[in-house]
């Protein structure tokens, strides 16, 4: 769905010229007991990768809140980071993060 000109939304992304925008996926939010997760695991990476195919955008931007908790970071994570990175990097587009408030243990991945 186009919004405004060049700019088109999809499975909660917008692409923005030749960058994807993804905000918001909160790693690792279905061990916290969240009901509602965004999305996890391979489920997070199947969506981003059907999205790469949709596009074939040049950059993918992650803007805040990659991950979900302030405490640690919950099992599987680091591997669904490194699925994700994985992704990207076979669709030959450059991934950039912003962090946002949620990403305070970004360093220790």
């Amino acid at each position: 769905m186009e919004v405004l000109s060049g700019i088109e939304l999809r499975d909660r992304a917008a692409l923005i010229g030749d960058t994807l925008v993804l905000a918001d996926p909160h790693l690792g939010r279905t061990e916290t007991a969240v009901e509602l997760p965004v999305g996890a695991g391979e489920d997070m990476r199947d969506r981003l990768a059907g999205l790469l195919d949709r596009f074939d955008p040049s950059t993918v931007v992650i803007a805040g809140d990659l991950l979900h908790s302030f405490e640690g970071v919950p099992r599987g994570v680091t591997r669904t980071l490194g699925a994700l990175r994985g992704t990207v990097r076979a669709a030959d587009a450059e991934l950039i993060v912003l962090p946002g408030n949620h990403d305070t243990l970004l360093e220790a991945i």
